[in-house]
């Protein structure tokens, strides 16, 4: 076999093996604020309700990152999100800042309301 002929299967085996490294990449990606998201259960107070109550429905949803809605009890309220220096979020209602703070963490969302303490716990649908 001529040597130019190896060199153009070894740079075709490079080129291949770069490819389907960076394939492999494209399985991980960081859940974002916009994807949809399943209640899973709340703390309020010390106090835990999961998602089988009929009591306890909030829901969240965002499609472009930046504005949301926000329901829970049959309240429904907009507003926007402020992302803070640390990856959180911020949630503005009535272009005043809530004392709600949103996180995302792998497949997993949290909402946190400190001033009543409670904590809203949600998953990556």
């Amino acid at each position: 076999m001529k040597k130019g002929k190896v060199f153009k299967i070894f740079a075709v085996c490079i080129v291949m093996t770069v490819m389907l490294a960076n394939l492999c990449g494209c399985g991980s990606k960081k859940s974002k604020v916009t994807d949809k998201w399943d209640f899973t259960d709340l703390i309020h107070n010390g106090e835990t309700l999961n998602a089988m109550d009929p009591n306890v429905d909030p829901s969240f949803k965002s499609t472009d990152g930046k504005n949301f809605e926000f329901s829970i009890n049959g309240n429904k309220r907009t507003g926007v999100l402020e992302k803070n220096d640390d990856g959180s979020y911020a949630m503005i209602f009535n272009g005043k800042t809530k004392s709600m703070e949103l996180t995302i963490d792998g497949d997993k969302m949290t909402i946190v309301q400190k001033d009543i303490s409670l904590e809203m716990h949600f998953k990556k649908k």
